[in-house]
């Protein structure tokens, strides 16, 4: 049976913007067990945007005629934390808070909100860093789950777009196992 590579190029774009949509998508910042932080602002989960571009949706044919599906993050280990999350020590007490020095470069990449204190004095970055890192650290955060997020629109968007033969053809993908890749000489 001859694999039509143009039919898995489009199936591929379609997953691939799919997946774009669901990582850019602002939400409310959670814990790992899904309970709202006290912050009420909505962030998308993106600070250099390395994680946006550079995913891109491959295809692996075997000699046998089997296609997987490769999801490939080169450089971009984060994705798996961006995807499933972070455990706080309210799920496991052994973990240790996230590195300051991380924390720092990232709250100087966002837009968040300069905190007060309880006299209604405004603190410090060093002290606002440590207050995000107690949170992650304590708290956790929750998962995007984008990849399997854009699994199941990318099916119902193949359905519209190829018919039940397209979807169908894309579950058997999905089913035999998707390949991810962190660098691309793996």
């Amino acid at each position: 049976m001859a694999i039509n590579t143009d039919i898995l190029k489009m199936i591929g774009d379609v997953v691939e913007a799919n997946m774009r949509q669901e990582i850019l998508k602002p939400r409310q910042s959670r814990g790992y067990d899904g309970q709202a932080k006290k912050s009420t602002a909505l962030s998308p989960r993106v600070f250099t945007g390395r994680l946006v571009e550079d995913l891109q949706v491959t295809w692996d044919i075997q000699a046998n005629g089997n296609v997987r599906m490769v999801f490939e993050f080169p450089n971009t280990p984060e994705w798996y934390f961006v995807d499933q999350g972070r455990r706080g020590k309210k799920q496991n007490p052994s973990l240790k808070y996230p590195p300051l020095s991380v924390i720092a470069t990232w709250t100087r990449g966002k837009p968040l909100p300069q905190f007060r204190d309880k006299l209604g004095r405004w603190i410090s970055n060093k002290q606002r860093n440590f207050l995000v890192q107690r949170s992650i650290g304590e708290l956790g955060y929750q998962g995007i789950h984008f990849i399997e997020k854009s699994i199941e629109k990318s099916l119902n968007d193949i359905e519209v777009n190829f018919g039940i033969y397209g979807r169908t053809y894309l579950e058997e993908i999905i089913n035999q196992k998707i390949i991810i890749r962190t660098r691309t000489n793996e």
